[in-house]
């Protein structure tokens, strides 16, 4: 959710704005987003259950809006259920189109140029991708202009929109800039999350021995497999999975680069001064995969890469895949807790496997991680 913080990198009252919705991602809050997970995450499994021995499949398609669903609503609350454009699904290609041409804008500036968009088709997708979310964003923004009142115990108190809100009563942020921040949660909560689900899904189907031992784990927290109950101190208890997750987004991080502009004149540890006002691009995938760090087998997966005592050894900020710093990712327990929630509930039920090759895999350069071709996973049933 790195994105966000970029939005508003030039912005001397940042810090302001971040404190102000800080709350929105404090712990018990995100305990109250379970009822989300869980119905959520029931639809999913309900989708899945139709691919078991069906051969491989793409399930990309349904994780991305799994992870839309519960993002939208953790971050414009209850009432965008009963909006159409999110009751049919499609603003998942309007968000995604949205993210791959803002990629394309980045890689490729003679995009930039009116009359080169206008030609290429890209204006006009733009422009109607941005509508149809604007009117999924108008519905529910609209209703909370003049809201009904809530008590101090509502747990939606505190979600984006409804702290968004409160600055534009005050008259600091605009109508525009409520829905901008709306918008920006979802796009970059939703699809780094559904990312990291599959990505993990993707190595354990690689690495067998692995994914038996997070299924033992699962196994022995619960024993009843379909839709059974999780709780927060349920998740606490998987160190496996949690060891797992963090190892993929070691190797395949939901966001493989950020930027960051320098405030003053900053010399490196080797010399090299780096002027104020130079925006620096942090290369996460590669800082991750560094062999000087991870040793010579960076590149294989190894859960045991986060065990307590190979942790100590490493540098504060050889593992950074939320950022780190003041600017770090403001929704990495989110992150974490939404992802864990649905592998809880997949890898208990189901053995992944694929034909796909971790070591095939190609990268390709985008805001959020993205593979030239997704591998097909096939699902087979537990007991």
């Amino acid at each position: 959710m790195d994105c966000w913080e970029n939005k508003h990198l030039l912005d001397p009252d940042w810090l302001d704005r971040r404190k102000h919705f800080n709350p929105s991602f404090k712990q018990d809050l995100l305990l109250s987003f379970f009822h989300i997970f869980d119905s959520e995450t029931k639809i999913l499994m309900n989708l899945l259950d139709t691919y078991v021995d069906k051969g491989e499949i793409d399930v990309v398609p349904e994780m991305l809006r799994w992870s839309f669903k519960i993002a939208a609503q953790t971050t414009m609350g209850s009432e965008v259920k009963h909006d159409e454009h999110f009751k049919n699904g499609s603003l998942v290609e309007c968000f995604e189109s949205l993210i791959s041409h803002s990629t394309l804008n980045i890689l490729m500036p003679l995009v930039q140029n009116k009359m080169v968009s206008k030609i290429c088709g890209y204006d006009k997708l733009r422009a109607d991708n941005f509508s149809r979310i604007q009117k999924m964003l108008d519905n529910v923004v609209n209703k909370k202009v003049n809201p009904s009142p809530k008590t101090d115990s509502d747990p939606e108190l505190n979600i984006v929109i409804n702290r968004a809100m409160e600055l534009y009563r005050k008259g600091d942020i605009t109508y525009m800039d409520v829905k901008s921040e709306c918008c920006i949660m979802i796009a970059a909560g939703y699809d780094t999350s559904a990312l990291t689900v599959y990505h993990t899904l993707f190595l354990l189907a690689n690495h067998p021995e692995h994914q038996e031992a997070v299924f033992e784990e699962l196994n022995a927290a619960f024993p009843d497999a379909g839709h059974f109950e999780i709780t927060y101190p349920d998740m606490q208890k998987l160190d496996y999975l949690e060891r797992v997750i963090k190892e993929t987004l070691r190797l395949i991080p939901a966001i493989p680069i950020t930027a960051r502009e320098t405030k003053n004149d900053v010399r490196l540890s080797n010399g090299v001064l780096i002027p104020k006002g130079v925006v620096i691009g942090i290369d996460m995938f590669h800082t991750h995969r560094n062999p000087e760090v991870w040793g010579p087998n960076a590149d294989n997966f190894n859960p045991d890469n986060f065990l307590a005592e190979n942790m100590e050894q490493k540098h504060s900020y050889a593992y950074i895949p939320f950022a780190r710093g003041k600017r770090n990712c403001i929704g990495s327990k989110y992150a974490m807790m939404s992802s864990k929630f649905a592998l809880c509930r997949i890898l208990r039920n189901y053995k992944i496997s694929t034909n796909t090759l971790y070591k095939d895999l190609v990268y390709v350069d985008n805001m959020t991680m993205k593979l030239a071709e997704y591998p097909r996973l096939k699902l087979q049933r537990r007991s």
